[in-house]
């Protein structure tokens, strides 16, 4: 089991948003994705899991999309 202290994904093993940042990597951008993700890899110690990351970027640009279109 793995507790997360922040929303889901921004701490733990893979720990994106653990800061201010925000990620907008497009789905089409797999160069981008797959740099960013390896990234984390030896920050988490190996913890990491890159399917979950992939799930954050594809969320949180689907989120940044969803409050563009919303006006925000």
């Amino acid at each position: 089991m793995i507790a997360e202290k922040g929303y889901l994904g921004t701490s733990g093993p893979f720990g994106i948003g653990a800061n201010t940042g925000i990620y907008y990597i497009k789905p089409d951008d797999q160069v981008q994705r797959d740099a960013l993700v390896l990234a984390r890899q030896p920050i988490a110690f190996g913890l990491s899991d890159p399917a979950w990351g992939y799930r954050v970027y594809d969320q949180s640009y689907a989120n940044l999309e969803a409050m563009a279109a919303m006006g925000l």
